[in-house]
């Protein structure tokens, strides 16, 4: 049990971290300066051979509990860490993978001083965490938080945002959910629950991270048929943060008849699950149950390796989907400057050709692809496909070689916003500066109303980044900052 060839609790969750490190290596070269990756596979697999080498799982109980050496499955690591270790052997088995390093250090073998349980959960921590962050990385999941948090901090009452006023209503939809519960009897426990909930998931969509704790406190208090004190709770919290007037709700026919629309379309059950369940989905950006600091803190205050591995098995499933695609993407843009190569030489492409996996021919779209890229600071607008011109992120390969060749067939790679750090490959000469307003071509004349929706918040978010900067060199951005503390 243990040992990193992937039997054991431990070993499971590890071999499984080190194969999705192996492919994150292959996609982007570990950058680190405060650790090479050799120390940092050589400590992740330290810990597993420590867990291996000084607990023995036991399921259920033995004829001498208190004799026994082993490590009950039920224990939490402080109960089990007085029990006596067995001697380190050597690590994993003889048919443990053994890591590719760059650098040619091979990972230690050598056995550590004894470690108790609760200390091999402590250390195993931080190698889950960093795996996160260099996935979130590499998949473009940060750049597009980074984004979205840069328009949250630029946002301003001008006319030019046409978005404004639905994304106030966003933000008083909590206060609103809540102050319905005035009208509750506290034993209307079903009603009192849901409108705790939604206000919950009202105030995740508006990145109110505070509330939404205090919010989930109050909710813990709910019990059946007794619904008063989790009904009280969530209202101080209301009051707490200047209450809910009435004539903040107050809007045209028009503007309801559309809220109720945009109602219809987004309408959903609110959650059931436990704040703990919850937390499990929150890696790599999250839902709308959990979002990324809920599962980091989630994964630093796990006190047991049922917890630890619950975690981390969960990041993994979502890890290797976007890693497995972004490595199709990768393939597709090495098959792409191909073809665009063939074409700038004005050779003819193979009549029909379709690539797909395992053998099934599928729709081959050339322009969705990844790279290892350095994010620019410039904002254009560009035509990818069919869509309209949409605002995004210019991009700069990392590789020489590989941004040679796109120069070469008058490409570039644009990150789009609104699509999570995804790239694509655009003509040089479909690429237009970003001046805050729309471009009308065919592509938006046939465009359907949701495609026009999502450019219009895609346009509202590429505006407030553009006018962040622009605060930012004139000094008003510090004004602002000193007037608001």
């Amino acid at each position: 049990t243990g040992d990193i060839d992937g039997t054991g609790l431990v070993g499971l969750v590890v071999s499984r971290m080190l194969e999705l490190e192996e492919t994150c290596q292959a996609l982007s070269p570990w950058e680190r300066n405060d650790m090479s990756r050799a120390s940092w596979i050589a400590d992740l697999e330290e810990r597993a051979h420590a867990w291996s080498s000084s607990v023995e799982v036991v399921v259920g109980p033995t004829n001498d509990d208190t004799s026994h050496g082993g490590y009950n499955a039920f224990d939490t690591p402080s109960s089990s860490s007085k029990r006596s270790s067995r001697t380190a052997g050597s690590l994993g088995s003889a048919g443990s993978k053994r890591r590719r390093l760059d650098d040619g250090s091979p990972a230690s073998t050598s056995s550590s001083s004894y470690a108790s349980p609760s200390q091999i959960l402590a250390q195993l921590k931080t190698p889950l965490l960093d795996l996160e962050e260099r996935v979130y990385q590499i998949t473009g999941l940060a750049m597009a938080a980074q984004d979205a948090d840069e328009a949250d901090d630029n946002m301003s009452a001008s006319s030019e945002d046409k978005l404004s006023r639905q994304e106030e209503k966003k933000k008083l939809a909590w206060k609103k959910k809540v102050h319905s519960l005035r009208t509750m009897d506290g034993r209307m426990h079903v009603q009192v629950r849901d409108a705790v909930v939604e206000a919950i998931t009202a105030a995740r969509k508006a990145h109110f991270s505070s509330i939404v704790t205090k919010l989930r406190s109050a909710l813990l208090l709910h019990q059946p048929h007794a619904a008063g004190e989790c009904k009280d709770a969530a209202i101080a919290v209301l009051d707490s943060h200047g209450g809910y007037h009435e004539e903040d709700g107050d809007e045209s026919d028009d503007e309801s008849v559309a809220d109720e629309e945009m109602a219809k379309e987004e309408e959903e059950v609110p959650s059931a699950l436990p704040v703990e369940a919850m937390a499990l989905t929150g890696n790599l950006g999250g839902d709308d149950d959990a979002d990324r600091v809920d599962w980091i803190n989630a994964v630093k205050s796990s006190k047991t390796f049922s917890r630890w591995a619950a975690l981390a098995s969960s990041f993994l499933d979502n890890a290797e989907t976007l890693i497995d695609k972004t490595v199709g993407e990768s393939d597709n843009l090495r098959e792409s400057l191909k073809v665009w190569g063939k074409e700038a030489s004005g050779k003819p492409k193979a009549p029909g050709k379709k690539r797909g996996k395992g053998g099934d021919d599928e729709k081959f779209d050339p322009t969705q692809v990844w790279a290892n890229v350095q994010y620019t600071e410039d904002i254009v607008m560009a035509k990818a496909d069919d869509h309209p011109y949409w605002p995004g992120r210019k991009c700069e390969a990392k590789d020489e070689k590989l941004a040679s060749s796109l120069r070469s067939v008058s490409r570039s790679l644009v990150s789009l916003i609104g699509e999570n750090g995804g790239l694509r490959a655009v003509r040089l000469e479909e690429i237009r500066p970003f001046d805050g307003s729309v471009i009308e071509d065919e592509g938006l004349e046939e465009a359907s109303r949701n495609v026009r929706n999502q450019l219009d918040e895609c346009m509202v978010v590429a505006r407030r980044i553009v006018r962040g900067r622009k605060k930012s060199s004139t000094g008003e951005f510090r004004e602002e900052k000193k007037v608001a503390m």
